[in-house]
């Protein structure tokens, strides 16, 4: 490649499409493959206006349809993430009003975390699973068939082997790679690689994974006394420096067992300087790795990129070389412990870690169930859809946003509604 002033050029591509005397000395140009002859065809789209391209960060979380305590299973994203896929996939260019530079602007929807690859990794893989799968399956037929000998078994479970017996066996041969994308829209979008593309999430990863481990193998075995020696010095913990509230500490004690993430964050930044006495030598040495790594993980800014992954990466190995001392088992059974090792390559790919971590998006929980308790529960994940667009439309004008009028020029709420927003607590 050859970076070339745009100084140091006579014209640009639209004066030499009029100017016949050079056709001869531009001809003579050695044209790549992918070199466009001629000038960007988003440019007569563009027509002059400023194009951008917005990503969006797709995200899924299970929420409760159900104002009771009973918990009723919807996934926020299951049929919104069809209609997401066909916008991605569809790459409509939406109007919009720039207030800044006061101008029109183009802009299109695209996903964030997804990578310009083939399929052909993935699928493979999805094949391999199904192959081995079938198989198994297989083998369950053909026990199945076999009689059965054993008298202890329940006669509930003598009915259900009889039902399976009783099915025909093509029902249990695996289903042909193009219909698994009816069942996983993530395998019928083009250029995405789940293996690559879906990041460590420190939430659920990090804080929810070994910090809760950590917490639990600490204090499960405490007696009253050590607990309340915990919460108070914890309770006492200087703050300056952190951006935390304080860590109410007999709550976190009380509730030990049933923490949030942002009860292990605290932890995860005080407790270490309380717990000396109060855990073995193995345990004290994890809460100071997962400490250090944990300071990290929270990095905001990363300016020297190569020099940050090796400490990452140093800092990964000596929390699970620790984990490996304390209890070897947690490194097979926990694979949120495993799913930390592939940490720097996403940190590689996307940046800090803190840039996809979904706390952001776990106060939306609530609005869902509400979007969802309140809709006909008919096709919940439409009036969701509509719910949301509608508050988003309010907020929209409400806050001075613009909007293209009947005479498709662009207009904004009046001074009235302008000034209850900027007035009104509540609303805001």
């Amino acid at each position: 490649m050859v970076d070339i002033p745009a100084s140091s050029l006579w014209w640009n591509v639209l004066d030499l499409a009029h100017k016949p005397q050079v056709e001869l000395h531009f001809s003579c140009v050695n044209m790549q493959s992918w070199m466009h002859p001629g000038p960007n065809p988003l440019q007569a789209k563009a027509n002059g206006c400023p194009m951008y391209w917005m990503r969006v960060m797709a995200w899924s979380n299970n929420v409760s349809g159900n104002v009771s305590k009973q918990y009723n299973l919807h996934t926020n994203v299951s049929e919104q993430f069809t209609a997401l896929n066909d916008d991605f996939q569809s790459k409509i260019w939406h109007e919009a009003y720039d207030c800044q530079t006061e101008q029109e602007v183009l802009c299109q929807v695209i996903p964030h975390i997804l990578t310009p690859s083939s399929l052909s990794m993935p699928l493979t893989s999805v094949q391999k699973v199904s192959k081995a799968v079938a198989v198994i399956q297989q083998e369950d037929v053909t026990k199945r068939k076999k009689p059965m000998k054993d008298t202890q078994l329940s006669s509930r479970q003598v009915a259900y082997l009889n039902f399976c017996d009783s099915e025909p066996d093509h029902l249990y041969e695996i289903l042909p790679l193009n219909d698994c994308v009816h069942f996983n829209q993530l395998l019928n979008m083009q250029g995405i690689d789940p293996h690559k593309d879906t990041p460590v999430e420190i939430l659920h990863t990090w804080l929810l994974g070994n910090e809760k481990y950590l917490w639990y193998d600490t204090s499960k075995g405490w007696g009253k006394n050590e607990e309340s020696l915990f919460a108070a010095c914890l309770q006492s913990s200087a703050l300056s420096g952190l951006t935390t509230l304080p860590p109410c500490a007999y709550y976190l004690v009380q509730y030990k067992n049933s923490l949030i993430g942002k009860h292990c964050k605290i932890l995860q930044q005080l407790a270490i300087f309380h717990l000396h006495g109060l855990c073995t030598d193995s345990m004290f040495n994890l809460w100071k790795a997962a400490g250090e790594l944990g300071v990290m993980i929270w990095f905001p800014e990363i300016e020297d990129m190569d020099l940050y992954l090796i400490d990452l990466q140093m800092l990964v190995d000596n929390l699970l070389d620790l984990w490996a001392v304390y209890n070897p088992m947690r490194i097979i059974t926990k694979v949120k412990l495993h799913v930390l090792t592939h940490l720097v390559d996403d940190v590689r790919r996307f940046g800090p870690a803190i840039l996809y971590s979904t706390e952001v998006f776990e106060c939306w929980n609530t609005i869902f169930c509400l979007c969802s308790i309140y809709s006909n529960h008919l096709a919940p994940s439409k009036d969701i859809s509509n719910t949301l667009a509608d508050m988003e439309c309010f907020k929209h004008i409400v806050s001075s946003g613009w909007w293209k009028g009947s005479d498709r020029e662009y207009i904004q709420a009046g001074q009235a509604a302008q000034k209850l927003f900027t007035s009104n607590n509540e609303l805001q």
